[in-house]
């Protein structure tokens, strides 16, 4: 059914008067006659009287109107609709991130995001970085967050924040109340790490970097992620080392050092498949890459 068919009835029902409608709807009155006779034709039944008295509205045309209104209404809901869904201001979006990535400003950045944009609905589902990067791989997430490296060529991908590591150790430690320590001075020490899967490239460069300063490191316990690093430690069960976020924290149980030698650093990126971008997800990843302090720094 031609919408402008049913406008041209509706504007004609509230003003009984061709002249009239036809100036509101920019039209000649031939085109308006044309379009009402061709919507009677369409509907098999008449929706005014004309006479020379004027014209009157059915008692059919009474009974049809608030069908057509409400065609017209959900028509221009359905165009507004699209309108927004094109622009990226409505969707959903499923975005994936690992426990450590959202130590930083990350979440803040999502909470100025949903008011930014209140109609497009985030699901934040969490993962380990290899498992976030397989979810952008096969589509079951938009975009995620994650730390590199990455090894799909097809995900594209931002720099968001980069961390150093650092010493943690319980606060009551004979070395806590330094501002700096050498790795070297861990050498005694018993060590609670994040196990090898949960980040196999972090895990390998911190052994290397224990190795440099001349020990192998004695590993009392491993554990899948840094919170349970810091419950750990706080309980005794030794030293270890997280990333400088983690003093955000604010435990007063254990003890944040910096690393006088060179140490690694964990980068946080944000990543998703271009082949499979919507206009939601370009807003997304601009708003995000834009108010992010890297970026910011970058420029």
């Amino acid at each position: 059914m031609d919408m402008r068919n049913l406008e041209a009835f509706c504007i004609l029902a509230s003003t009984l008067n061709f002249r009239r409608a036809a100036e509101k709807l920019r039209m000649s009155q031939p085109n308006l006659s044309g379009r009402i006779a061709r919507l009677e034709d369409e509907l098999g039944m008449r929706l005014f009287d004309r006479s020379r008295a004027g014209v009157k509205l059915l008692e059919t045309g009474q009974q049809f109107l608030p069908h057509a209104q409400g065609l017209l209404e959900r028509s221009r809901l359905a165009h507004d609709a699209a309108k927004a869904i094109a622009s990226g201001l409505t969707g959903r979006l499923r975005v994936g991130y690992t426990p450590v990535s959202f130590m930083g400003e990350i979440p803040q950045i999502l909470c100025a995001y949903s008011s930014a944009f209140p109609d497009v609905r985030l699901e934040l589902i969490e993962g380990l970085s290899g498992d976030v990067e397989t979810g952008l791989a096969n589509g079951r997430l938009d975009a995620g967050f994650l730390h590199p490296p990455i090894a799909d060529p097809r995900l594209s991908t931002s720099k968001l924040a980069s961390h150093q590591y650092g010493i943690v150790l319980p606060s009551g430690h004979n070395l806590a109340k330094n501002e700096r320590l050498s790795v070297a001075a861990l050498a005694e020490e018993e060590f609670v790490l994040v196990e090898r899967p949960t980040g196999p490239v972090i895990y390998d460069r911190l052994i290397a970097m224990c190795t440099k300063a001349g020990f192998a490191p004695r590993i009392r316990q491993e554990v899948g992620n840094s919170i349970a690093v810091l419950g750990l430690v706080a309980a005794g069960h030794g030293v270890g080392f997280v990333i400088d976020a983690m003093q955000t924290l604010g435990r007063k149980d254990v003890a944040f050092v910096a690393i006088s030698d060179q140490c690694p650093t964990l980068d946080t990126c944000i990543a998703f498949d271009p082949n499979q971008t919507s206009p939601a997800l370009e807003k997304f990843i601009t708003f995000v890459v834009s108010n992010s302090s890297h970026s910011l720094r970058s420029v």
